[in-house]
């Protein structure tokens, strides 16, 4: 009883792994209906990860490209070359608040960590976006382009406080007469 109890339990792993295979194998991309807030996030994140600096830059508010040239906008860029290549970027929720819309996605970043496997770590990204012209527009700078302007919005992983030591005092030794 027990040996068909393994073999049942083995197939049915065996099935599971096979279906979860399956799925992320056909999942696709979700392409957003254009002229959307999403699309123009979609559009700038698939930009920034083919290296087309100049769309990206195109699709800031024109209030911000005049804060920030597209030089002063991509000199770090060493640091977006291979930031967009093993992420998982998902829609979390859209909020229009007046001529404004406020869109969040979840963003999860894979890394491989050598010999002893991998790792993800994700967080949400909000990106505030308005019309401009018929456009949607970033109207804050949008992640990862923090390097500009005015406005540097906080990381969004917490750095911990390291603890300063407490000097303790020095016992001052009493005179023996």
């Amino acid at each position: 009883m027990g040996k068909v109890w393994m073999i049942g339990a083995a197939s049915a792993l065996g099935v599971l792994l096979l279906v979860s295979v399956v799925v992320a194998l056909t999942e696709r991309e979700t392409d957003f209906e254009p002229g959307t807030p999403e699309a123009t996030i979609q559009q700038f994140l698939k930009a920034m990860g083919q290296s087309e600096y100049e769309s990206a830059y195109g699709m800031l508010a024109s209030n911000l490209q005049v804060d920030c040239g597209p030089e002063q906008m991509f000199t770090a860029r060493f640091a977006y070359d291979d930031r967009f290549e093993n992420n998982r970027v998902t829609l979390e929720e859209t909020h229009r608040i007046g001529e404004s819309t406020f869109v969040t996605l979840r963003i999860t970043e894979f890394r491989s960590d050598g010999p002893f496997g991998s790792s993800e770590s994700s967080h949400e990204q909000r990106y505030a976006l308005k019309s401009e012209n018929g456009d949607w527009r970033f109207s804050e700078f949008p992640w990862p382009l923090y390097n500009c302007g005015s406005y540097k919005p906080e990381s969004p992983v917490r750095e911990i406080p390291v603890p300063s030591p407490t000097p303790t005092p020095t016992p001052v030794p009493t005179p023996t007469a």
